[in-house]
């Protein structure tokens, strides 16, 4: 390919293509999601390989599906799978054909039941898809954590606005521990009566117009 303008970045053009096999697969519904899956296996693991070429297969019904998935290697990741992403989508118009493959601007895509590569050239995908489900179950439990975190600063807030707007009971006067009056201040009877020991004469100071004052 050439051109006037710059295109080592492209991923995706209007125009992109399919190509299907004539030959329709023998038990079409365990072919289907057996193809369907690897492929999707592929879209997901390709990006993550160096070079962004993966071959693979995979056993189904005493035979086997062969593919394999490769991006420009001038693309970025998250280019490789937008692209990747849109060849899957075009190659299900395959199915259930034995053959298919997916072409755009910066990858190509393809299964068969044939063996179209050597064997020395396939790669085991599945550490790659373990990246992807272990960044997936690390957003879920650091969500799950925030959430959690959120509520309990929640409900300290709550308890601390509900602590802090409760009104406060007026403490009743105590003579006997107290060092300082302000202001009036109502007493028990029982204070008054513990405190002049039983209103007894020795703690009588005399008589005024409101009755007798105690010490």
């Amino acid at each position: 390919r050439y051109e006037s303008n710059g295109f080592f970045d492209q991923t995706t053009l209007p125009g992109n293509s399919v190509l299907c096999g004539t030959k329709t697969a023998n038990g079409a519904t365990t072919f289907n999601a057996a193809a369907q899956q690897l492929l999707l296996d592929l879209q997901t693991a390709t990006p993550k390989i160096p070079g962004f070429f993966a071959a693979t297969k995979t056993p189904v019904a005493g035979n086997a599906i062969y593919a394999i998935a490769q991006c420009a290697e001038t693309v970025t990741e998250s280019g490789c799978l937008d692209c990747l992403t849109v060849g899957f989508t075009n190659i299900q118009g395959c199915f259930p054909n034995t053959d298919g493959e997916a072409f755009d601007a910066g990858c190509f895509m393809r299964y068969s039941e044939k063996s179209f590569f050597a064997d020395n050239q396939t790669i085991d995908i599945t550490p790659f898809l373990k990246q992807a489900s272990s960044s997936k179950k690390g957003a879920i439990i650091g969500g799950v954590v925030g959430g959690v975190v959120l509520v309990l600063i929640l409900l300290v807030l709550f308890v601390w606005l509900r602590l802090k707007k409760k009104p406060k009971r007026r403490r009743r006067g105590d003579i006997l521990g107290a060092t300082e009056l302000r202001g009036p201040v109502t007493y028990r009877y029982n204070d008054l009566k513990s405190a002049t020991k039983n209103f007894s004469d020795e703690n009588k100071l005399g008589e005024g117009g409101f009755g007798d004052v105690y010490k």
